[in-house]
């Protein structure tokens, strides 16, 4: 993460624990119950680089999806990250707000010539994206893998 990246963050860098700044980094099919290996601090998501891409996994069903909304939104607003995979792992639902932000950071990164790309949904998020018809606003994809391969054809 650049120096940009980690100010637009609030100084906080999401791959590292917000409280011990440790590395914080998961892998792919950590539990939902993530904690810093230093201080024990929940986490709720964790973020890496892959090439330019930002990739969020989130890694607590309780955790804070307007705020981590809000903080991508801010990074995009500041071009700090423009390509985005987000992973909602274990995450069964998201309130109506948080779509919305969604729906809004998807423009603003449209906007800005940036992609966000979604993956790993449980199966009763996929369906709410069904439904609302979400799914035909943004690119989903089963995998991590398969959302990162998508912006390597680009």
């Amino acid at each position: 993460m650049t120096t940009k990246e980690a100010e637009v963050f609030d100084g906080v860098r999401p791959d590292l624990c917000p409280v011990c700044g440790s590395s914080a980094v998961s892998e792919p099919g950590a539990s939902a119950s993530a904690s810093c290996p230093r201080c024990g601090h929940l986490l709720w998501f964790a973020s890496t680089r892959v090439g330019d891409v930002t990739v969020i996994r989130l890694l607590d069903t309780r955790m804070a999806v307007m705020e981590l909304l809000e903080l991508l939104d801010n990074a995009v607003c500041e071009g700090a990250v423009s390509r985005i995979v987000l992973n909602f792992g274990s995450i069964q639902q998201v309130s109506s707000a948080a779509l919305g932000k969604l729906i809004k950071l998807r423009s603003r990164a449209d906007a800005l010539r940036g992609k966000i790309r979604l993956c790993g949904f449980h199966a009763d998020l996929r369906q709410v994206f069904r439904i609302t018809r979400l799914d035909g606003i943004f690119d989903l994809y089963d995998t991590e893998t398969e959302a990162l391969a998508a912006f390597a054809v680009e």
